[in-house]
């Protein structure tokens, strides 16, 4: 059963209710602060309940945690951190962009030797420009952290339409960049050395006028995602053909796209990472807990 009740949200309403409820306790621990040393019920009754703006600053102390239950859910802690900045947009607190720097780094080293990190960077823009691909450097990430190049549609138009084609900007500049960074064939494409590659990744927000009403939007939009990939990678193929006379393998393309390939590269490192480290870890600490015991009783 959800905690904002029912049994039965869909991820949408779960996502809407968390929002209100992450809204409120941010408000909350600002009210704190400014009236120290009142009752729970002052507090619960003066607290602001109207959506969060740039102008209230930033909140680094207090972690939302929503607990998702399901049989086919894995046992896995997901920690987001906020995206990282330049400088401060109008209406922001001055150090945003240094604040926002200092949490992730902090989340960064303290996990370090015992996470997976899913670094996130638009498919237009290249990877050694990135302020994260940046902090994936200072901090020593690269063996341990996956890159995501993201809205990759927003390259080529929506693939799915039945009208769009793959245009010469892409052909000639975008596809060949990507493709050496998911083929991590050569430095050129502003690569940064991850052990766990690229993925490209789509997003586009599918509406009712395109005949997405039967469904929920978070599955209309894996739907769409999915559908786009293939003609890309339909499309890509016959264009190197025709333009080098070798054949893209689409399949190439498939395994390396799209959210679901993104989870099962996660799933797949996250399997390596408890049969390598944590396995090992923990069979030593139970030989070594079993060594004591046996030594007290002989004691």
């Amino acid at each position: 059963p959800s905690a904002f009740g029912g049994d039965g949200l869909e991820l949408e309403e779960l996502g809407d209710a968390v929002m209100k409820e992450m809204t409120r306790q941010v408000r909350l621990e600002a009210l704190r602060q400014e009236q120290n040393g009142k009752s729970e019920e002052f507090y619960a009754k003066n607290v602001r309940t109207e959506p969060l703006e740039p102008s209230d600053g930033l909140c680094t102390k207090k972690l939302l945690v929503v607990e998702l239950n399901s049989p086919k859910a894995p046992n896995l802690d997901v920690v987001d951190c906020p995206g990282l900045v330049a400088a401060a947009a109008k209406g922001r607190p001055e150090n945003v962009a240094a604040q926002t720097a200092q949490l992730v780094r902090s989340y960064a080293k303290k996990h370090r030797s015992s996470a997976l990190f899913v670094v996130a960077v638009k498919a237009s823009e290249q990877p050694n420009n990135s302020l994260a691909m940046r902090l994936v450097q200072e901090v020593g990430l690269e063996s341990c952290a996956l890159g995501v190049l993201t809205m990759t549609d927003v390259l080529t138009g929506d693939l799915n339409d039945g009208k769009t084609q793959l245009h010469s900007t892409f052909l000639k500049h975008h596809g060949p960049r990507l493709l050496q960074l998911l083929r991590a064939s050569s430095d050129q494409g502003g690569g940064v050395q991850l052990s766990l590659g690229y993925t490209l990744t789509a997003l586009n927000d599918v509406c009712e006028d395109r005949g997405w009403l039967s469904l929920s939007r978070v599955d209309a939009m894996a739907q769409w995602e999915q559908r786009y990939f293939q003609q890309l990678a339909k499309q890509w193929a016959i264009a190197e053909e025709t333009k080098n006379g070798e054949a893209l393998d689409p399949n190439f393309l498939l395994e390396r796209c799209s959210c679901n390939s993104l989870w099962r590269h996660i799933k797949e490192a996250v399997d390596n990472f408890v049969r390598d480290n944590w396995l090992a870890s923990t069979v030593r600490l139970v030989q070594q807990e079993e060594e004591e015991i046996r030594g007290r009783r002989l004691g």
